[in-house]
């Protein structure tokens, strides 16, 4: 009857079972709340450096320019997303700005690459965080 059923334990650490699907529209809404936020550099669609404020979010990140006369950019990743540390051009050029780190978001998906540099006496650590 109705409301008697049992409920099946399943083993600690087990997954579900069936198919998983994901959603991949870059443009949807990002969830809340922010995880992490703070001021980057952006590397924008005409090849400038710009100061933005970069915030992170559990499906994806938003990028808004410090400068108000630029849109705020919203991207949620795709199951392949990566980001990864970048140099300048050379170890050379590193040690040169030691106050500068680069690193990219690559959404594979969409085929999208953002870069970004931290920069300060902590740079290194900001960008792996």
């Amino acid at each position: 009857t109705y409301g008697d059923e049992e409920e099946i334990a399943r083993p600690t650490g087990r997954h579900r079972e069936g198919l998983v699907t994901f959603s991949a529209d870059a443009h949807m809404p990002l969830a809340s709340p922010t995880l992490r936020s703070g001021e980057v550099w952006h590397l924008d669609e005409g090849n400038r450096l710009r100061k933005a404020v970069l915030s992170l979010h559990a499906n994806g990140f938003s990028v808004k320019p410090i400068e108000d006369e630029f849109p705020e950019l919203s991207i949620t990743w795709s199951p392949f997303s990566l980001v990864q540390a970048c140099r300048l051009h050379s170890e050379e050029m590193d040690k040169a700005r030691p106050w500068m780190r680069l690193f990219k978001v690559s959404i594979f998906h969409h085929g999208l690459t953002h870069f970004f540099a931290t920069e300060g006496k902590e740079a290194d650590t900001e960008r792996a965080r």
